[in-house]
């Protein structure tokens, strides 16, 4: 049986390091230059600034792999070759790319506010060298998902995905080879088969909002009441993760998306503005067909929420509002001197309203009497 390859470390040349188009920090879409949507993204120019003060930290070398070719596991006499003379061959950085990043920036001037540095530290970097993507992911997920430095929770999707997707691991491989004993990986798969899968229902339905709070998702679909509105099982009852909801629970779910987040229709903004508001409000809401019906008509969620004991309990709670309003009207007027605000523009509204809430009760109680 053929032992499989052990990562070492290598030093290399910085201009052989490449960033990675596969990071999972960048957007699944992203257009134009790598590097330049990282300087916007992740403060460079402050890292930059600590390299060159401090120089290069050596004792956490960046990861890489080979990039013109994938290396097979167990061929220890390609991979040895690579590590006879490193400074041949170019290499991927999958980890440490804000790093190589900010290097970049201070070898190419691409970057301010850093003191000049002495660029020879950079043709002499110290990196492991993985023979291949999919042998360094399991590595990526214990530093990423249960270690110090986890990624967002759309950046720990994306890498579930790939897992998933590219490199054909089960979820049930996937959990475990991160350490997860929680369901996380698949409740992460699930909420992206989600997003995907009202894409394909309906192709106007736009996603970029998703990936900025996918936070959000994950939380609405912690709540029964919410999984119940949309036909998701507990995860440890879905059995297809490819497709977790009826295919007649799909105009829920882009409700619920709506409610979730912005621009998912154009121009029209999300209900949600808090996650509190998920566990607060919407899980009661959704669980309320009559409440559910008021949120889609009129898109407030106090109202809707108002709602959730039936419209009589909500007409008597408003009512009950009225009534301290009007006893803490009353309350203050009783000793004032009205007389010398009759010229008072305030007072002459205050009349006017007191007037108009006099008409609306004889029109509640008219239609109250019929």
């Amino acid at each position: 049986m053929l032992e499989k390859i052990k990562p070492r470390i290598i030093r290399v040349s910085s201009e052989k390091l490449h960033l990675d188009k596969d990071n999972p920090r960048l957007p699944e879409k992203l257009k134009g230059d790598i590097f330049e949507h990282m300087k916007r993204a992740y403060n460079l120019d402050e890292l930059a600034m600590s390299i060159s003060e401090n120089g290069y930290f050596e004792a956490e070398p960046l990861v890489v792999i080979p990039k013109e070719e994938e290396i097979d596991s167990k061929d220890i006499e390609k991979y040895n070759n690579y590590t006879k003379d490193p400074s041949k061959n170019d290499y991927i950085v999958v980890e440490g790319n804000r790093r190589l990043a900010a290097i970049i920036g201070i070898r190419e001037e691409r970057l301010k506010g850093y003191e000049k540095t002495d660029l020879e530290q950079f043709k002499d970097l110290p990196v492991l060298l993985y023979p291949n993507r999919k042998d360094v992911l399991a590595f990526l997920g214990v530093h990423h998902l249960a270690g110090v430095r986890k990624w967002n929770v759309y950046e720990r999707v994306r890498y579930i995905v790939k897992l998933k997707e590219e490199h054909k691991y089960s979820i049930e491989d996937i959990q475990r080879i991160i350490g997860d004993k929680k369901n996380s990986a698949k409740k992460s798969y699930c909420c992206y088969r989600l997003m995907k899968i009202l894409e394909e229902y309906d192709e106007t339905i736009k996603t970029e909002d998703v990936e900025d709070n996918f936070s959000f998702l994950h939380l609405a679909t912690g709540q029964e009441p919410i999984r119940n509105y949309i036909g998701l099982n507990n995860w440890n009852n879905i059995e297809d993760i490819e497709n977790p909801i009826p295919n007649d629970k799909k105009e829920e779910l882009k409700f619920l998306f709506k409610c979730l987040f912005d621009n998912i229709s154009p121009g029209v903004k999300s209900l949600i503005k808090e996650s509190r508001e998920i566990t607060n409000y919407l899980t009661h809401i959704l669980k309320d067909k009559g409440a559910t019906k008021e949120l889609k008509s009129n898109g407030r969620i106090d109202i809707a929420y108002g709602m959730t004991g039936g419209e009589m309990a909500y007409i008597k709670k408003l009512s009950d509002n009225i009534k301290d309003n009007i006893q803490s009207i009353s309350g203050k007027i009783s000793g004032m001197n009205l007389s010398k605000y009759n010229d008072n523009e305030e007072f002459s509204e205050f009349v006017e309203n007191i007037s108009s809430i006099e008409r609306m009760l004889k029109n509640i109680k008219n239609q109250m009497d019929e």
